[in-house]
């Protein structure tokens, strides 16, 4: 098992690839790269997502390599993507232009041409935030359906992706200032990390409404601005990290989140998560590192596993 991770800094070093091994605690420079986002495709082609825009790279023993076309994101901030069930498109989300392109996967696995763009319209009431439409990220279900969360308008959008093209469906409304970040679904139930609240919402899919809105901090220290969701291993608990504090919110799960507690993320400003081999992994961009944590058998929280491993400006993570 492998880790890939991203590493971006606006206004600091060029973007990376690095490729790091938990077991070994090594880590190699794969690529010059800014990947805010990184998913998976067919053929253990991965694709990436950020300033300089969308892009997909091959991987073999020897790194990663580009493949195809890189997509600009045209003075917008591709922020989020993600591959569709069946492998044939990549959908990414532009936070700064408020914009969500489609493009085809060719039978290598590179990207084509844009085939669809969604242009988002709406805002909220904090004025500095939520000034515009601001996608964040893109969920792609197995049936064709498309949701994606719009920080800026407090929506949860829902789209249909027909033949290369994304048709709206309805949009579902989350609390004012809410700032929906990313998403995880399960059993119908859609979990939302809402980034200007510090809260989490659980939104039935099926009827369209919020049913539970839980805080995601009990602990009085403030200033969270929460980043990324991920469910636990045995899918019965979901972490949400929270930079500022510089935690883990561990929840129960069901129509009604319960906030099960608090833990250190192992480092500074944590971005992004993931859950592979019975532990989980967290890329803490400030302190430029990949912390490794376990789960406390007692407690169900997350707990130190070893020491973290060093990745300036870790933001985004892909088991491999």
């Amino acid at each position: 098992m492998r880790l890939i991770v991203g590493a971006w800094n606006p206004g600091g070093a060029p973007g990376r690839l690095v490729e790091v091994d938990p077991g070994e605690s090594r880590t190699r420079e794969l690529a010059s790269s800014s990947a805010v986002a990184i998913a998976e495709g067919r053929g253990g082609v991965i694709y990436t997502a950020g300033p300089e825009g969308v892009a997909a790279w091959s991987r073999d023993a020897d790194g990663v390599h580009p493949l195809g076309e890189r997509y600009s994101s045209q003075g917008t901030l591709a922020c989020h993507v993600a591959v569709t069930a069946d492998g044939a498109h990549a959908i990414a989300a532009h936070y700064d232009g408020g914009l969500v392109t489609v493009h085809p996967i060719a039978a290598d696995g590179s990207l084509g041409p844009v085939s669809d763009v969604a242009q988002l319209q709406g805002a909220g009431p904090d004025r500095q935030r939520q000034e515009a439409a601001h996608p964040h990220m893109v969920w792609c279900g197995l049936d064709g359906e498309v949701l994606v969360t719009d920080l800026g308008a407090d929506l949860v959008r829902r789209f249909r992706l027909e033949e290369g093209r994304l048709v709206a469906a309805s949009q579902i409304r989350v609390p004012a200032g809410t700032g929906p970040r990313h998403l995880v679904v399960l059993d119908g139930l859609a979990l939302v990390v809402g980034e200007l609240a510090d809260t989490l919402i659980a939104v039935d899919l099926g009827a369209e409404q919020v049913l539970h809105v839980e805080p995601c901090g009990a602990d009085g220290l403030g200033g969270s601005s929460p980043s990324a969701i991920t469910l636990s291993a045995d899918r019965q608990r979901c972490h949400v990290l929270r930079r500022g504090p510089d935690t883990i919110a561990t929840f129960s799960l069901g129509p009604r989140p319960r906030l099960l507690g608090q833990s250190p993320c192992g480092g500074q400003w944590p971005w992004d998560l993931a859950v592979a081999g019975g532990l989980l992994y967290v890329a803490n961009q400030r302190s430029g590192t990949v912390a490794v944590l376990r789960t406390d058998p007692v407690s169900g929280l997350p707990v130190p596993a070893g020491e973290g491993l060093s990745v300036p400006d870790a933001t985004s993570l892909l088991v491999v």
